[in-house]
């Protein structure tokens, strides 16, 4: 579980599915965004 602290200040970027590349979560940082998440992993073969 994250601190509490972790959420009083900060800029997310929440998961995407086909659109949360390396490319956009570093716009991202860029414009502000303290944190950032990767999509979910495709488990199909």
């Amino acid at each position: 579980m994250l601190p509490k602290s972790i959420f009083r200040k900060g800029l997310f970027l929440a998961p995407m599915a086909n659109y949360s590349d390396f490319g956009l979560r570093r716009i991202c940082f860029e414009y502000g965004a303290d944190y950032s998440f990767t999509e979910m992993v495709s488990a199909h073969e």
